[in-house]
């Protein structure tokens, strides 16, 4: 639908106060979008310094008022998108006439300079939301066929030997029954897409979950005096005890975790440049050939595709390492890069660049449950230009 000069100028205003919620967001976004007029004049209002006098000192007479700063996070730092809600606010009704002049005066003078009558405000829908990851995974039976986890009904559906896989409605499944002695090896493989998790509870009680965009293959039942799983992506583990049977974790085929009974967690993605197991409680030895022995709070880094020079890192964030697997996105330090491939992941979508890559590190946490419209805010706040089409994310660099 249209955007008037009024609802420009609303969104705007919520925007420079810190109330803007993510559908206005996005109709904003699609507002810049429509001309080059419309993004111009946009980055001018972003723009501390070239905010016109008088409307500055509207906001920084509302800013001396009472503030109310936004809740921290568990951690104590400040949550990413925090915001400050300002009390009292008669300047708002002031700086909203301001610019609905503004922009009236703007759209006025682009349309009357084309030759063309190109209208400069979008005149289309706004595109659906992308929303978050959720419970998608598929199981590959031993003998080749696939299971949608997520479309399959609650309780058992499959045998396996003399295991029932058991599918539950939380984003689960689980294998139930008793082991046997038989030499037939029934290998189970649950995969999750781009934009999907999932959590295995294996044949001897361990526990598995799994980040987007990964994989755990393992026997239907652990028969003989070790536990031999295969994954890809990212998991986090803990381990059942039995220390008779020691635990090995096959990583992408070039690297191993030996463990008898511990949590850890490996990042093995193949499009990053190291395999990176984080150790939180127990004792593994991890790296392959060149194995090293972690203590909890080490992880061990090996570059992909190299077998030896595996570097140990002491007091790893746990916090950071864990943060997928809690519902976070913890981006202290994280280069754009690194940002950038996990939404991708999560959201299931393709990230492409126009130009150089921003650099820029960033700080502070996210709720995963948001959707992309909440992570395309927060770009903008960094000063990043995007532009979503379809499934899409074109970063446009300087």
């Amino acid at each position: 639908m249209p955007f008037s000069e009024t609802y420009i100028a609303h969104l705007v205003i919520k925007q420079l106060s810190g109330e803007l919620t993510q559908a206005e967001a996005l109709a904003l976004q699609e507002w810049c979008a429509a001309s080059e007029d419309n993004a111009r004049l946009y980055t001018e209002w972003m723009q501390r310094d070239r905010l016109p006098a008088r409307l500055r000192e509207f906001e920084e007479a509302a800013a001396q008022a009472a503030l109310v700063e936004a809740p921290l996070v568990a951690s104590g730092e400040p949550a990413m998108q925090s915001r400050r809600f300002l009390l009292g606010r008669p300047w708002l009704h002031y700086a909203a006439a301001f610019l609905i002049l503004a922009v009236g005066a703007v759209l006025l003078w682009a349309v009357a300079g084309r030759t063309d009558k190109t209208p400069v405000v979008a005149d289309r829908t706004p595109p659906a939301e992308i929303t978050p990851a959720g419970f998608k995974a598929t199981l590959t039976l031993a003998d080749g066929s696939v299971i949608p986890l997520d479309s399959a009904a609650d309780g058992t559906i499959a045998q396996q030997g003399n295991m029932n896989v058991v599918n539950l409605p939380d984003g689960e499944i689980r294998y139930e029954g008793t082991a046997t002695s038989n030499n037939t090896v029934m290998m189970n493989t649950v995969s999750t897409p781009k934009g999907g998790q999932y959590r295995v509870v294996l044949p001897d009680g361990t526990k598995v979950w799994l980040n987007a965009a990964s994989s755990v293959s393992y026997p239907a039942s652990f028969t003989g005096n070790t536990r031999t799983i295969k994954m890809t992506g990212e998991a986090y583990f803990e381990i059942a005890p039995d220390k008779a049977r020691p635990f090995f974790v096959d990583i992408n085929g070039e690297s191993n975790v030996e463990v008898l009974g511990t949590a850890f967690n490996v990042n093995a993605y193949k499009d990053h440049d190291a395999i990176k197991t984080t150790l939180l409680s127990g004792r593994i030895k991890a790296g392959g050939a060149a194995a090293v022995v972690l203590s909890p709070g080490q992880q061990a880094v090996q570059e992909t595709g190299a077998a030896t020079g595996i570097q140990v890192v002491d007091e790893v964030d746990l916090g950071q390492v864990l943060a997928w697997k809690n519902g976070i996105f913890d981006l202290t330090g994280a280069s754009f890069k690194t940002l950038m491939r996990e939404v991708e992941r999560w959201y299931d979508v393709d990230v492409v660049y126009e130009g150089a890559v921003p650099d820029i590190r960033l700080k502070g946490k996210m709720d995963r449950a948001v959707k992309l419209s909440g992570v395309i805010r927060f770009l903008t706040d960094y000063g990043v230009r995007v532009q979503l089409e379809g499934r899409t994310l074109t970063i446009q660099g300087k």
